[in-house]
């Protein structure tokens, strides 16, 4: 059916709760609940803190995504939620996933598990079991890039899943999405629905993320996120406009600080205040350990001209930097403390991989523990076949770089190669193109005196499974 708004898909991953930071919370694969166009502006300051928190928690990752692969790795297949309050612990959902090809995997840290396809099931109470609920399929691209998802839902009438949503993406040559378009299917036909752009800067990171919805003939832009970073690559501001009524409105602004060794210490949240300005709205004070994970999270909000508390979350981490436990307490107003509420327990596998979470409230009147629900996830090993390293750009010398008016491309290979070169910008454009001969003798030269200053990506591909990238920088 048509759903007019941004829709979120995260697929069986580690969601990192940001008022944590580096707290885990396990979900099972869902599709987020997404924001209406039309929603009034309490909604989309929720919608636009809650997306802060994500991104906070992407900007504390660090991955090497062209890193070789030598050993045996592990990859998720399943995961299975358990009810634990009553007398026995029942299946509530599960997921399964599927791998068509042996060099993709992932786990609950990755962005997008490269699953080739998933089933959900879901526990009916009436049948008291766990019955079919949706499906996703994947493809990918030669990149092993992310570039269409198919979503059904089960239909018990005709025993069979129907069509949802499908959604067709756009990388650039590092692999980072550029365009996300989602159809939603209607009388028998596939009908756009909402569309994602995402710009990058020179270092690659996102510049501005605009999401459209599909307006009869056109699309129309109607929420833009705009991010600035400091040296460090870390994002220090974030702001979100919607557009409403026919007015854009800068409707919240995130703010993070850092400490001296780079560790975040503090988020500030300003939503749209009554008199159509930016006011405080929110703040998280972390403390944090030597390795930069935050020990204490402080959580309060703004009131009356003065911030008051609202939670604290302490956490526990293992020598990985992995959380292990999670405790949260609530202030009481009346009582004037804070009172413990709840607690999250994680452990892990040989690869770090969490294994195991268990969510427990607290009983006051016993000062015990109850355990309410828990999350297991399963894994197999696999040995990546494709490695993505650039073993062939390693025996070439590419100067000068930083370059003012050309790149020279010399060889130094045993065997002779035949490719494609390639010059593109950070937004995948190609600039420049070649066919080049690849040996210890070559020589190529590439004028870049009519480009503009930036970060460029040169690529090099073949169809006999070629395809390397590396940065060249141009400062005329």
């Amino acid at each position: 059916m048509k759903i007019n708004r941004f829709t979120l898909f995260v697929a069986g991953i580690i969601c990192i709760n940001a008022n944590s930071a580096n707290a885990q919370k396990a979900t099972l694969v869902t599709t987020t609940k997404p924001l209406a166009h039309n929603a009034n502006l309490g909604e989309q300051v929720n919608f636009f803190k809650a997306k802060t928190e994500k991104i906070i928690a992407q900007n504390k990752k660090s991955t090497n995504k062209f890193a070789k692969v030598t050993a045996t790795d592990s990859r998720l297949i399943g995961i299975a939620q358990r009810d634990l309050r009553g007398a026995m612990p029942i299946v509530i959902d599960s997921s399964k996933y599927y791998y068509n090809s042996t060099n993709r995997g992932g786990d609950l840290t990755s962005e997008n598990i490269k699953f080739d396809s998933l089933l959900t099931k879901a526990y009916d109470a009436s049948a008291a079991a766990l019955i079919n609920n949706t499906f996703y399929g994947q493809s990918f691209d030669a990149m092993d890039n992310l570039v269409y998802r198919l979503e059904k839902t089960w239909d018990n009438l005709p025993m069979a899943y129907d069509n949802n949503n499908q959604s067709y993406f756009t990388n650039n040559a590092t692999g980072k999405l550029v365009i996300d378009s989602n159809q939603f299917w209607d009388a028998g036909i596939w009908n756009n629905n909402t569309k994602r752009i995402v710009t990058y800067n020179a270092s690659d990171l996102v510049l501005q993320d605009s999401i459209f919805e599909w307006a009869a003939t056109a699309w129309d832009k109607y929420l833009v996120s705009a991010y600035t970073y400091n040296v460090a690559g870390k994002i220090t501001n974030i702001d979100y406009s919607v557009s409403y009524l026919g007015i854009w409105l800068n409707a919240l602004n995130a703010k993070l600080t850092y400490d001296a060794s780079g560790f975040l210490t503090e988020v500030l949240i300003k939503s749209l205040g009554g008199s159509m300005t930016l006011e405080n709205n929110s703040r998280n004070l972390f403390t944090n350990d030597a390795a930069g994970n935050a020990v204490i999270d402080k959580y309060e909000s703004w009131d009356g001209g003065a911030w008051i508390n609202v939670s604290n979350t302490y956490n526990k981490y293992n020598t990985a930097n992995k959380v292990t436990e999670s405790i949260i307490e609530n202030w009481d107003d009346l009582a004037s403390k804070y009172d413990t509420t709840s607690r999250s327990s994680y452990s892990y596998n040989s690869f770090n991989q969490l294994e195991i979470e268990v969510a427990d409230s607290f009983i006051a009147a016993s000062s015990t523990w109850l355990a309410r629900d828990s999350n297991n996830y399963y894994y197999e090993n696999y040995t990546p076949t494709k490695i993505e390293n650039s073993s062939v750009l390693a025996g070439l010398r590419i100067y000068p770089n930083p370059s003012t008016n050309k790149i020279t491309i010399e060889g130094n290979l045993e065997s002779n190669l035949d490719a494609q070169l390639s010059l593109m910008d950070m937004q995948g454009r190609i600039v420049y193109t070649a066919t080049a001969d690849l040996n210890k003798n070559m020589r190529h030269t590439i004028d870049i005196s009519t480009l503009a200053n930036g970060t460029y990506l040169l690529q090099l591909k073949n169809n006999n499974g070629l395809n390397e990238v590396t940065k060249v920088t141009i400062a005329h």
